[in-house]
């Protein structure tokens, strides 16, 4: 016996709510570094009032207004930190915060670890690379490390075919 199944249709976003999001994210990127920049002016942007603001922003996202501000400019941070030479007190400024300590205990609430520390991770992660067979390999010094705990001939043969002319093997 078949029975047939019902069930509610999915969830969509209407393309109103994804231009309001989108306007959202160019009206506060436009004014990331501005430590300022409050809801009552991001609603002013958005041609909106406060509440309507909030109303709107929990209803698309789940998100209060300032959390959604803080939100972008945290990602931004993060971004900034994995991709630029600018010192984190920069970072800092250049996203919108006006004190350092709050921008590193901000950044470490969304990240679950400090500026610094995401910096060093995510240059440690870059310093790694997977060649052959998933084997990571570590630059240290322009000295790669391969860890691992069993090699062959093939594979030391396959890393100096891709240049890498001296290498320790930790077994």
């Amino acid at each position: 016996m078949n029975q047939l199944k019902i069930e509610p249709s999915s969830i969509t976003t209407t393309s109103r709510d994804k231009d309001f999001i989108e306007k959202a994210i160019r009206v506060v990127e436009a004014s990331m570094s501005d430590s300022e920049f409050d809801i009552k002016t991001f609603a002013s942007k958005m041609a909106v009032s406060p509440s309507t603001m909030l109303r709107k922003m929990k209803a698309i996202t789940g998100e209060s207004s300032d959390k959604f501000i803080r939100s972008l400019r945290l990602k931004r941070a993060a971004q900034l930190l994995q991709g630029s030479q600018l010192s984190i007190t920069e970072i800092c400024y250049e996203v919108g915060f006006s004190s350092q300590k709050h921008f590193s205990a901000t950044f470490k609430k969304q990240f679950e670890q400090s500026p610094s520390d995401y910096k060093k991770n995510f240059q440690k992660d870059t310093n790694q690379l997977n060649l052959f067979n998933g084997i990571p390999i570590e630059y240290r010094n322009k000295k790669p490390k391969l860890h691992h705990n069993t090699c062959n001939l093939g594979l030391i043969r396959n890393f100096l075919c891709a240049g890498l002319d001296y290498f320790t093997i930790n077994l």
